[in-house]
């Protein structure tokens, strides 16, 4: 097989293979900044492909170069010979060497054949229904007010996700070439008595009177519960969110219905400089020996900086890839990693000083691609 990047010569192709795989076809390919295309191709037929999509993530306070993975496929008569690997190692890789990319998420099916490449799931997209009285006795506080976003609110709403996201593991910064602007959506802000915005819902109304929100971010309690108020009006809602949102401790009912959920895997690509970029606890110092498939590392944090660098000793603990993954993202501890044979060996004393190093943040994410 001979697998390489996708020019546009190959567009009628990728566009027959991805409608036949997904249903419906991918993004065109073309020049457009953000979206590289790599292929398998048996002679000159077009056998497998995938999508490298350029993306910044938080993580540990700061943002990562990150490859996310997208409409990966392979023709029905070629499966299982190990094109997926293939078409996937070859876009995390052009992307590491590109432009730096330390990190690679995707939305998987089936999770299975992804943790074979090193990915993991660490948290999963997933909407929920809430019906109107679930809201009810939520209104604007003394110190929170709501009303219709203008143009002039989008400087704001940016800053409010911006500031919101760095504090969680996973969100993309929204930032880069396949971000050009909000989405046309109806939007509600919400701000403190100073005029500050602190939170935003943006939504869309469908026929039934169901409200689809797809954000409702907040950076203070007050304008969680004024924004839920302000959605009241309607029937149903249906909320995107991720993981276990706190604006579910807000609710005055235990109404939660999970209508579907999508699980969110990361890869680390390049360990070194991936945990090196990341900020940690500044109480925290600690100079700690590991090994991830057999190449160790050793990792030294201090005044809430670390350094992670290649080491002939690994103090016989050992990470697994997927193991590695999740401690990154803060999704499980060191003894739920060694429960399921992604950490082994190494003094289990030690553990809660990595759980402290790693933790701290929920993972959660926003946005499907």
């Amino acid at each position: 097989m001979d697998v390489r990047e996708l020019t546009v010569a190959d567009a009628e192709q990728a566009r027959s293979l991805g409608e036949g795989i997904f249903g419906a076809p991918p993004p065109a390919l073309s020049s457009q900044g953000g979206l590289t295309w790599f292929g398998a191709f048996d002679g000159h037929t077009l056998v497998a492909q995938a999508i490298d999509r350029e993306y910044d993530s938080w993580f540990g306070g700061v943002a990562v170069p990150t490859s996310g993975i997208a409409y990966v496929g392979v023709s029905e008569p070629y499966r299982g010979q190990g094109l997926v690997r293939a078409v996937v190692d070859a876009a995390v890789s052009s992307a590491a060497e590109r432009r730096g990319a330390l990190i690679s998420t995707l939305f998987p099916a089936p999770p299975r054949v992804y943790r074979g490449l090193g990915y993991e799931r660490i948290t999963d997209q997933i909407f929920v229904t809430l019906p109107a009285e679930a809201l009810t006795g939520l209104k604007a506080s003394a110190s929170a007010s709501t009303r219709d976003a203008t143009v002039d609110d989008v400087p704001a709403i940016h800053a409010v996700y911006d500031e919101w996201a760095s504090a969680q593991n996973g969100p993309l910064t929204r930032t880069g070439p396949l971000f050009t602007g909000l989405d046309p959506l109806e939007t509600t802000i919400a701000a403190d008595t100073a005029g500050r915005v602190t939170g935003y819902a943006s939504y869309r109304r469908d026929d039934s009177d169901t409200l689809q929100v797809l954000d409702l971010i907040a950076v203070e309690a007050d304008a969680h519960r004024a924004l839920l108020g302000s959605l009241s009006s309607a029937q149903t809602i249906t909320l995107r969110t991720s993981g276990d949102d706190p604006v579910r401790l807000m609710l005055p009912s235990s109404d939660w219905q999970v209508t579907s959920s999508t699980p969110y895997m990361l890869r680390v690509l390049q360990i070194d400089s991936a945990v090196s970029r990341r900020t940690y606890p500044p109480g925290i110092n600690a100079e700690l020996a590991f090994g991830v498939s057999d190449e160790g590392h050793r990792l030294s944090v201090h005044g809430g900086a670390g350094l992670c660098e290649p080491s002939d000793a690994a103090d016989g603990r050992m990470f697994t890839p997927q193991g590695v993954a999740s401690l990154y993202a803060g999704a499980q501890s060191c003894a739920n990693l060694r429960f399921t044979g992604n950490l082994h060996g190494g003094d289990p004393g030690e553990d809660a000083i990595w759980d402290a190093l790693f933790g701290g943040r929920q993972p959660h994410i926003r946005d499907y691609f």
